[in-house]
């Protein structure tokens, strides 16, 4: 009989998310200047409950 064990590792949790755009008016054209953008996180893809909310301050050169 053998017995073989291994350890499993975790990578760090984060409080941060990654995310990158581009700034457009109605038309397509792009934007600059600073804005307020509004991220939401949902528990699902379509009609889920907002878990949570966070607005920041972004500013656009050319979209």
């Amino acid at each position: 009989m053998s017995l073989t064990a291994g350890i499993a590792t975790a990578a760090p949790v984060t409080s941060s998310i990654t995310y990158q755009g581009k700034l457009t008016n109605a038309a397509g054209g792009p934007l600059t200047g600073t804005y307020s953008v509004t991220f939401k996180l949902y528990d699902a893809s379509t009609g889920g409950i907002t878990l949570n909310t966070d607005t920041h301050s972004v500013t656009a050169t050319n979209g």
